[in-house]
């Protein structure tokens, strides 16, 4: 029996091929609990539920505290100081106790960069959602040529 294996992945399990065909991407192999740019590859509006604080330190390595922005509806996203402050510009308040309730939109942000290369990640839209942000303009009354001239000076 010649069996062809066509599938461009091919698993040897208990001794028998599998075809195994499935449109992933290799990030998927490691499954997160907080959000990661591939969740918010569409953006996302959460509800925020609260904040916490996370030794986020592996096994037998030194405590490593960051703050956790938990949510109503998806997984919680670790706040770095750039999102903590995107998210004081969105929810206009530096107060954290004033964000319970309200929402934010996070995004992929293709632009950011890691150890020096462009990986893209999570960042929060400035603007609360709902919102665009508003330039201010002034029509300013035009202004009357200013006579600064002296014509009495005597030359």
């Amino acid at each position: 029996m010649n069996t062809k294996i066509r599938s461009p992945i091919a698993l040897r399990f208990n001794g028998y091929h599998t075809n195994w065909s499935m449109n992933m991407h290799i990030d998927d192999l490691k499954e997160s609990k907080y959000l990661t740019k591939h969740d918010v590859e569409n953006e996302l509006t959460a509800t925020i539920a609260g904040i916490s604080k996370e030794n986020l330190a592996r096994d037998n390595e030194p405590p490593e505290y960051k703050y956790i922005l938990n949510f109503k509806e998806c997984k919680p996203l670790v706040l770095n100081s750039t999102n903590g402050q995107l998210a004081a510009m969105a929810l206009k308040s530096p107060e954290t106790d004033n964000w319970i309730g309200k929402q934010i939109t996070m995004f992929n942000d293709k632009t950011v960069s890691y150890a020096g290369k462009l990986t893209g990640g999570v960042r929060i839209r400035p603007d609360a959602p709902g919102q665009t942000v508003q330039t201010q303009t002034s029509e300013a009354a035009p202004t009357q040529p200013v006579d600064d001239f002296d014509d009495n000076i005597p030359f």
